[in-house]
């Protein structure tokens, strides 16, 4: 599936549903988590630099923004470590 769609017709709203609904049908327990967890309880998430896009797959990538964009939306930090940058170059 590919999630490459143009934005030039579409609205702010649209755009923001569209991750909406990326997030909740590609990543359903991770929405299901920024979405039930109380805000005073948590306030960033962690995301490991190979949990996504281990192999730089362009939908991946989309998902990868998609994710940052909801939690984001929704009061969260995103955080990234690199702790090991050879890591990104394939072998």
């Amino acid at each position: 599936m590919t999630f490459l769609h143009s934005n030039e017709d579409s609205t702010f709203e649209e755009r923001r549903e569209f991750v909406r609904r990326i997030v909740e049908e590609r990543l359903a327990p991770f929405a299901a988590m920024v979405e039930e967890s109380p805000r005073n309880m948590a306030n960033a998430i962690v995301f490991h630099q190979g949990s996504f896009a281990a192999d730089l797959d362009f939908d991946e990538l989309v998902l990868l923004g998609a994710a940052i964009k909801f939690a984001g939306e929704r009061g969260f930090e995103i955080h990234i470590p690199v702790k090991n940058p050879e890591s990104l170059q394939k072998p």
